[in-house]
C-alpha cells in the first residue's frame, strides 16, 4: 500500500468511526432499546480512532516494522470476520414467515420498553401480532418478557395492554413474566402453557423481528419444540445493530445451548 492509498484508508476509518460513535449516541436517544448492538459501533469507532492517533505517534513510526506484522494479522481476522458475518446474514435472511393453525398458541417474544411503552422492535411485533390473532379468532398467545432495567412493568403487561386497546380479548392471552433472555421466553412459556392447559406444549408459533427467527428457532428445537414462525419488520436504522448483536448472539447459543 502506498503512502496515497494509505491515507485515504486512514480517512475511511476515520469516517466510519465517527460515524459509528454517533450511531451509538443517537440509538441511546431514542427507544431503540439498550443492549450490545447499541454499544458496539462506539466502542469499535473509539478503539479505530485510538489506531489512528497511535499512528501519529513517533513511537509508533519508530516500531513501524513489526507493528506492521501485527496489523497484518489484525486485518487478516478482520477478514475472516467479515466473511462470517456474510454467512451469518445468508442464514437469518432466508426468512420464514408462515402461520400454521394447527400450532398450540403464538408465542410474541419481548424487546424491551421505555418505562411503560414498547420499543420499536416490541411495537412492530405487536401490531403483526394483532393482525393474526384478528384473522385467527380461537388462537391464544402468550405474551413473554420479564422486567427489565429502566422498565417500570413487564414486558409482558404492557404486551397485553397494547393487544387489549386493539381489541384482542383478554381472555385469550396468556402471560409470561419471568423471562430476560430469548432461551427463557421458549422455556418459562412452555411451563405456563402446560400449567394453563395442562398438556405440554408442541407446536409453536413464534412472532418475533426478522433478523432472530432463526436464532429463537434454533433455541426452540434445542428445547424439542416444533416451532414455525412469523416476523415482524425492523426498522432500517437498527438494523446495523440489531444485526451485530444477534451475529455474537447465534454464536453463543450454538456454542452453549442458550
Amino acid at each position: 500500500m502506498n503512502r496515497k492509498e494509505s491515507e485515504f484508508f486512514k480517512q475511511l476509518i476515520l469516517i466510519l468511526s465517527i460515524i459509528g460513535i454517533l450511531d451509538s449516541i443517537i440509538l441511546l436517544l431514542i427507544k431503540g432499546g439498550v443492549n450490545f448492538g447499541t454499544f458496539f459501533p462506539g466502542i469499535a469507532g473509539s478503539f479505530c480512532l485510538g489506531y489512528l492517533k497511535l499512528c501519529q505517534t513517533k513511537w509508533y513510526q519508530a516500531q513501524q516494522a513489526w507493528l506492521k506484522r501485527i496489523e497484518r494479522f489484525c486485518w487478516g481476522l478482520m477478514g475472516l470476520w467479515v466473511l462470517s458475518f456474510a454467512l451469518f446474514l445468508g442464514l437469518i435472511l432466508a426468512k420464514d414467515s408462515i402461520m400454521k393453525q394447527n400450532s398450540n398458541c403464538l408465542l410474541i417474544l419481548g424487546a424491551g420498553l421505555q418505562g411503560e411503552t414498547p420499543s420499536w422492535l416490541l411495537e412492530e411485533r405487536l401490531k403483526i401480532g394483532a393482525i393474526y390473532l384478528t384473522k385467527y379468532p380461537k388462537l391464544k398467545v402468550i405474551l413473554s418478557g420479564g422486567r427489565g432495567q429502566g422498565e417500570r412493568i413487564t414486558e409482558a403487561e404492557a404486551m397485553q395492554r397494547y393487544l387489549v386497546a386493539v381489541g384482542i380479548d383478554p381472555a385469550r392471552i396468556i402471560k409470561e413474566e419471568r423471562s430476560t433472555s430469548t432461551r427463557e421466553n421458549l422455556l418459562f412459556a412452555a411451563q405456563v402453557y402446560q400449567a394453563k392447559f395442562g398438556v405440554k406444549l408442541k407446536k409453536v408459533t413464534i412472532l418475533t423481528s426478522d433478523f432472530h427467527l432463526w436464532r429463537a428457532k434454533l433455541i426452540a428445537r434445542q428445547q424439542k419444540l416444533s416451532a414455525n414462525g412469523i416476523v415482524a419488520p425492523t426498522p432500517w436504522y437498527l438494523y446495523p445493530n440489531v444485526l451485530v448483536r444477534e451475529y455474537f448472539a447465534i454464536i453463543k447459543a450454538c456454542l452453549f445451548d442458550e
